[in-house]
């Protein structure tokens, strides 16, 4: 889109008076050409015209289809959908606000509601190949009470040998809110979560700074990258810091 183009869009919309009178004249200078074509050809004056209006069709077809040409209908629309709804506030203001209270609420609904389902069903992890990610989960005797793949560590441990060399199988526990503190310093609450050496390692993805776990590690950390920016300023003095969850001291390994 050109200068002159994005000049023309502007001008029909703030001097869309100005626009609408130019425009009449013009399909009237061109309604007026043809009469005389007519004419000219030995036709009197009101045939002319009439055989003029049934070649050009309706002067207000003509208007909106040039409105659409040059693509500035909406404002225009826009403008008197304004002017309606002004004139129905004044009318009855409570009625009015009636509605746009309901309004809200249910596009509010609505986005909360799209919003779980795009988090949950439409979008992707952000992992390396998450279409190659499930969950493993068994019934506990009913259709409707599912429990998770492993109720012990060596239950896991057994079931990840077994999924060898096919695939890999890892464990986690659901998240909880703890006290934290690192270094001795002041603790606040942050969401914690167990999982197995290999849970990194299976999602795919790598650690902004330092490394993941390993496999004779059991007494570490990993921090997401929101504490790590709020907490430490985004520093690499953060490895090897002291972490405190309730109780068991932890530390965020290095290299």
């Amino acid at each position: 889109m050109n200068w002159a183009t994005i000049r023309l869009r502007l001008r029909a919309i703030f001097l869309a008076r100005r626009v609408e009178a130019e425009m009449e004249d013009e399909l009237n200078t061109h309604l007026e050409l043809q009469v005389h074509k007519y004419m000219r050809a030995g036709t009197d004056a009101d045939r002319a015209r009439a055989l003029a209006r049934r070649d050009f069709g309706s002067l207000e077809s003509a208007k909106d289809q040039c409105r659409d040409e040059r693509r500035v209908t909406w404002a225009a629309n826009l403008g008197r959908d304004f002017k309606y709804a002004a004139r129905g506030f004044r009318r009855d203001p409570g009625f009015s606000v009636l509605v746009a209270f309901v309004l809200a609420l249910g596009i509010g609904a609505n986005v909360a509601v799209f919003s779980v389902m795009d988090a949950m069903l439409l979008r992707m992890l952000p992992v390396a190949e998450p279409g190659r990610l499930f969950r493993t989960v068994r019934a506990n005797g009913s259709s409707d009470d599912v429990l998770g793949a492993a109720s012990s560590y060596p239950v896991y441990l057994r079931m990840r040998e077994r999924t060898r060399p096919f695939a890999d199988l890892m464990a986690y526990e659901p998240a909880v809110v703890r006290t934290v503190s690192v270094n001795g310093g002041s603790e606040g609450q942050r969401y914690q979560q167990a999982v197995s050496t290999n849970y990194f390692q299976v999602l795919g993805v790598r650690p902004a700074l330092g490394r993941f776990l390993a496999a004779d590690q059991h007494t570490v950390a990993v921090i997401s990258d929101r504490l790590w920016r709020e907490r430490f300023d985004g520093s690499a003095a953060v490895l090897g810091s002291r972490v405190r969850i309730d109780e068991p001291r932890q530390t965020i390994p290095a290299l």
